[in-house]
């Protein structure tokens, strides 16, 4: 098992940097984005409306199949015909794609009028709608590179995109000042590029032979897991949409909002992004080895820590990353968002394990979908009944108690079809130090940064410590915890460690 989770250690990493590259994009101009010479909080408010549609666009346009080839591409029953089921794929998403964008093309103005509040802006409506298509038929070809464990080919797309998609925002965004559109025109160019470099790949694993029947069970398996795929689409923009028509301010809230929104949720984008790419392989690779459940629970263990740590540092330090990368005033108050936030992207962590290891190995996707819009309509009752009371924090209120109800509900299904003997009791504690300490941070927002960096800097570092004392270790993990300690104590260590290398 060590040598499975070193493995899967290894390509996180390098997954993580191909996640990181294109992301760091967003982080680098982020204080041009916020800049008002540039982009209005209103403006800002506007990109994440367009960026949440275009999450919808894109899992409508390709429909998931690149999920269900993870699924089929282990499947002995076609493995001699991998080559063919890539071309089908790639075929059926161009086919879907054209007829939903025809459909779509009959409300540009509505659509246009609704993200952007100018129903004379269909230009911007129509690049939305290119750089979703071109990203929806880009699945294919990437998630082909990560079933093949290609990671460094996979790594190198993402960076020639990025490239890309920094020089030309600069040139449309910060040197023409096209606003809204340079940076789509941007994205557009850069899809273009990185497309090219893909079609490697894919014309070496292309066989040109249509598979019907293999497409037929692809799309039976991927129904279900649409509806839900969509509904959990609509969960996650409902924050937004509700902010923009119960609020006060409109796009200037959203625009607050999506900054807190965006920082914390750079966790899941990068890190946890990065460790599904490597792990959910691995994940359906085992499904029939032994010792599998022992391997499942401790994922879980270990992936929420790794998350939660990391939410915390962004939680305690949120006040001092919001004044790097914005100047601006307006957005002064986002930091206080970030520990709820956080709070709802642990949850939606173990939901997505518990989802992938139990109920997706069973083939019981009806489940995730019925739950999955359950969710997303409690998620809206709840952002009615709390945004026009507390604006932005019942935003993000209504999600953390959403994603708390999901998980707890998947959670309970897939322990009924594939039972795993998860470390529930320890990983609540987890949660419970991690309020804690989020709490006393955001207390500490008034000090003087002289004092409040160091008090962070302890209550960050306290964390591993106080669930030492809580027994949220087992006894070999403490034995390895304190060994690193001792490490990480004698500087002489360090010294043999590098006269070694």
């Amino acid at each position: 098992m060590i040598d499975i989770f070193k493995k899967i250690t290894k390509n996180t990493l390098i997954y993580s940097f191909g996640q990181v590259a294109p992301k760091l994009v967003g982080l680098i101009l982020l204080p041009f984005f916020t800049d008002p010479r540039y982009l209005s909080a209103a403006d800002y408010g506007k990109l994440s409306m367009l960026e949440a549609a275009s999450m919808f666009l894109i899992s409508m346009f390709g429909l998931g199949l690149n999920y269900a080839l993870e699924r089929w591409y282990w499947d002995e029953e076609y493995i001699d015909k991998r080559k063919s089921i890539i071309f089908t794929l790639i075929s059926a998403t161009i086919a879907i794609t054209g007829i939903v964008w025809v459909f779509l093309s009959f409300f540009n103005r509505e659509l246009a009028l609704l993200l952007t509040g100018r129903e004379d802006w269909i230009s911007l409506i129509n690049l939305l709608f290119i750089c979703s298509a071109i990203e929806s038929l880009i699945l294919i070809p990437t998630t082909l590179l990560r079933l093949q464990e290609r990671p460094v080919f996979y790594v190198s797309a993402n960076i020639i995109r990025f490239v890309l998609y920094l020089a030309l925002t600069f040139v449309f965004l910060i040197s023409m000042k096209r606003g809204l559109e340079g940076l789509y025109e941007a994205r557009l160019l850069s899809l273009a590029g990185v497309m090219i470099v893909l079609a490697i790949p894919v014309f070496k694993n292309i066989s040109f032979r249509f598979e019907f029947r293999a497409l037929k069970e692809m799309i039976i398996f991927r129904i279900p897991l649409v509806l839900s795929t969509v509904s959990y689409i609509i969960f996650n923009i409902t924050d937004r949409f509700s902010i923009r028509f119960l609020s006060t301010s409109s796009f200037k809230d959203v625009g607050i909002y999506s900054l807190g929104y965006t920082l914390t949720n750079s966790v899941k984008v990068v890190v946890i992004s990065a460790i599904w790419l490597s792990v959910r392989p691995m994940i359906y690779r085992m499904m029939n080895e032994e010792g599998n459940r022992r391997f499942y629970s401790k994922l879980m263990k270990y992936m929420i820590f790794g998350v939660t740590f990391l939410l915390l540092a962004i939680s305690v330090f949120g006040q001092e990353v919001i004044l790097i990368f914005t100047r601006n005033a307006v957005f002064g108050t986002s930091y206080l968002l970030i520990p709820i936030i956080s709070i709802a992207i642990i949850f939606d962590t173990l939901k997505e394990i518990s989802q992938a290891i139990g109920l997706i190995i069973a083939k019981k996707t009806g489940v995730i979908a019925i739950t999955m819009v359950i969710s997303t309509i409690l998620n809206i009752i709840l952002n009615v009944l709390l945004v026009p009371i507390l604006n932005i924090f019942g935003a993000a209120v209504s999600t953390a108690i959403s994603q708390f109800f999901f998980f707890v509900v998947i959670y309970r299904f897939s322990q009924k079809e594939y039972p795993i003997p998860y470390e529930i009791r320890r990983i609540t504690v987890m949660i419970v130090v991690f309020a804690f300490l989020a709490g006393i941070s955001v207390l500490t927002s008034n000090l003087d940064h002289f004092l409040r960096i160091p008090v962070k800097l302890i209550l960050l570092g306290s964390f591993p410590v106080i669930l030492l004392y809580l027994n949220y270790y087992e006894d070999i993990e403490t034995t390895r915890l304190k060994e690193l300690w001792q490490k990480l104590r004698k500087p002489s260590e360090w010294m043999n460690i590098i006269s070694k290398k």
